[in-house]
């Protein structure tokens, strides 16, 4: 009566070709782990940045005229109609930590928000804000990690 049983040859080329796509899953392995932590990094940025455009829209209207005011959490100053323009080269800069606080230096941020801000020049125009988020909050603009870009219109009347 004859065995039927696998050579150790097959058992080997078997062994080979399996070793080989494990090497490759463990492989892209790092890839997947880093994608996963800018998605994470993004999309807290994002979540940030909708709570900086709600504090903005949450300011009080200034009158016609009127002293710039402040956003009540993050303390960014809305110029009044016919305000002063934040020049391109040089934003408001605002630290905030992870949590969401703002703070007084770079050391203790994780985020660094730059603020342009153009004012209209009459009341029944809307001031165009530019808010870009980075991070690390210490890194130069062309070292950061990350950022998120964005430019909103707030309707002051």
């Amino acid at each position: 009566m004859k065995t039927r049983a696998f050579s150790l040859v097959e058992v080997t080329a078997a062994l080979g070709i399996a070793s080989f796509c494990i090497i490759a899953v463990f492989g892209l392995l790092p890839t997947g782990l880093n994608s996963n932590k800018a998605a994470i990094e993004q999309t807290a940025a994002t979540n940030l940045l909708t709570a900086i455009d709600a504090d903005l829209r949450a300011a009080p209207n200034t009158a016609p005229g009127g002293t710039a005011q402040a956003s009540p959490q993050f303390g960014i100053e809305i110029p009044a109609a016919g305000g002063t323009t934040t020049p391109q080269g040089n934003p408001v800069k605002v630290f905030v930590a992870e949590d969401g606080r703002v703070v007084s230096d770079a050391a203790a941020a994780r985020y660094l928000l730059s603020v342009w801000m153009t004012p209209p020049s009459t009341t029944r125009e809307a001031t165009l804000v530019r808010l870009l988020l980075s991070w690390p909050a210490s890194a130069a603009a062309d070292k950061a990690a990350g950022s998120v870009d964005t430019v909103i219109a707030l309707n002051r009347n």
